[in-house]
């Protein structure tokens, strides 16, 4: 059970201080006592030869062309996760996550809990937490990434550059996973995806004068714009049962 986070420390500098000291240790990160810089002094991702060896046999790496393999430290990344503040606690500093790219690169990431189930529902599966982001690297990246018995998911999504996803190698090796590009499918393994929508010229003109905005003058980052106000909707997702099943139920 996650201890219950500290009360908001209104007006006091020291408390903040020592808040964010504390937020610092458990994710694993320091600060220099000359520049104050933060540098990452833990990784819960690593592409050794055991991933790699995992990722051999793996189903989803034989269907895509450049992936990275990966090892995780799944008790370290899900005690790193659980200092995320909620998302309803808007001034709470959120969690860093550098999370590693197909490329080689990683990509880091502001988090804070995003929880997807009713509260009585979630009472009854803890194991189960997903959390939302935003990019640091990347203004214009979000992510959703969860932690349950089936192992750790991300998917990543930016307007600037190519998205990418994190899964396990398998349905059973939870311990070991692929960043890949989704767009990297082999097309011989893939179903060609057909767009049969018809756009008018009027669509498509306001739709490039939509763009045109969201990328503001010189460049800037697109406008959110789900806005700054949280929302919280209840509601029911049905699905067949060949998609239960094959998401493990």
């Amino acid at each position: 059970m996650r201890p219950p986070y500290p009360a908001p420390l209104a007006g006091s500098q020291p408390g903040r201080h020592r808040l964010g000291t504390a937020l610092l240790l458990a994710l694993g990160l320091t600060t220099t006592a000359t520049h104050g810089q933060q540098r990452p002094a833990q990784n819960f991702f690593q592409p050794d030869a055991a991933a790699r060896t995992a990722a051999a046999t793996s189903p989803l790496a034989a269907t895509h062309a450049r992936t990275q393999a990966l090892t995780l430290d799944v008790a370290g990344l899900r005690a790193a996760l659980a200092t995320a503040p909620p998302e309803s606690w808007a001034g709470a500093a959120p969690l860093v996550l550098a999370l590693p790219q197909p490329d080689g690169t990683n990509a880091r990431f502001a988090l804070r809990e995003a929880p997807v189930m009713e509260p009585a529902l979630a009472a009854r599966f803890p194991q189960i937490k997903t959390y939302a982001g935003v990019g640091l690297d990347d203004a214009t990246a979000t992510v959703r990434l969860d932690l349950t018995p089936r192992g750790f998911h991300a998917q990543v999504l930016s307007s600037t550059g190519p998205g990418f996803l994190i899964d396990p190698v398998s349905p059973t090796d939870t311990r070991h996973g692929l960043s890949y590009y989704p767009q990297d499918a082999h097309a011989s393994t893939s179903p060609a995806a057909r767009c049969q929508t018809v756009v008018t010229p009027a669509e498509e003109k306001a739709s490039a004068a939509r763009v045109a905005t969201w990328r503001g003058a010189g460049g800037a980052a697109p406008v959110r714009l789900s806005g700054a106000q949280l929302r919280t909707y209840r509601f029911t997702l049905s699905a067949t049962p060949e998609f239960s099943a094959a998401c493990g139920n």
